[in-house]
């Protein structure tokens, strides 16, 4: 990985310092982290149809925990869910 060279003066003399250049591997992970889908056919409809019925149920109820519902309509709808990250889960197919 090649280095850039950084120059800056201190008490009056010139000093050159091997900075690493880290962009690479900052880009590599924010790749890795990146949002891919995790949530695979079943498990979004499953998703899907939850969000709607909570909503559903909330309008019906007249009460605000329906709007509850918006979270696994939209995970569902996107094809993401941030909850599996940290278990490394995933119920899409491995492309």
């Amino acid at each position: 990985m090649p280095a850039r060279v950084l120059s800056f003066k201190t008490r009056n003399r010139a000093r050159l310092v091997r900075v690493p250049n880290v962009l690479p591997r900052i880009r590599k992970h924010i790749e890795e982290i990146s949002m891919k889908h995790n949530v695979g056919g079943i498990d979004r409809i499953l998703r899907i149809v939850v969000g709607l019925a909570l909503i559903g149920w909330g309008l019906y109820a007249q009460n605000w925990w329906g709007a509850i519902g918006i979270i696994p309509l939209f995970t569902g709808a996107i094809g993401w869910c941030p909850a599996y990250l940290p278990f490394g889960l995933s119920s899409s197919k491995k492309a």
